[in-house]
């Protein structure tokens, strides 16, 4: 193993671990606000589907993990969100619950975008990937006629 690949592996291992540490902070954030409201924390099918899109940088950062400007600046990125996700949630973990406003902040914004961004990536590399394996598979049968 040389020492590019070993440094892009520790780029995939904190890509991946800034994004799972984002997400958590989100659902730690619902959590705070289901305690403050006296209202039970429960998890819904809307709450699946954005964790899943939240989710979706890990799975781009997985395939393209031999290519690393992909990987650095998902890294980087993903980086910068989980600092934004700690710079909004630590006051309130340290005073307390009764601070929490929850709100729509950047960090969770750009996670989304993120993520979304992410999904479209895949959606049209799958897609074009698709059409290259049909036209071939199409040119293969005409060859053989």
């Amino acid at each position: 193993m040389t020492l590019d690949k070993g440094w892009l592996r520790a780029a995939v291992i904190f890509a991946c671990a800034c994004n799972v540490a984002s997400v958590a902070g989100i659902k730690y954030e619902r959590y705070l606000w289901a305690v403050q409201s006296h209202e039970a924390f429960s998890e819904n099918f809307s709450d699946a589907i954005s964790d899943g899109i939240y989710l979706l940088p890990i799975i781009v950062v997985l395939l393209a993990r031999r290519n690393a400007p992909i990987v650095l600046a998902y890294a980087s990125v993903l980086f910068v969100i989980l600092l934004g996700r700690i710079y909004y949630l630590l006051p309130p973990s340290l005073t307390g619950v009764d601070g929490l406003a929850l709100k729509l902040d950047w960090s969770h914004l750009a996670q989304g975008l993120v993520g979304m961004i992410s999904g479209f990536g895949m959606a049209v590399l799958a897609s074009i990937l698709l059409l290259i394996s049909g036209y071939n598979a199409f040119w293969r049968f005409w060859e053989d006629r």
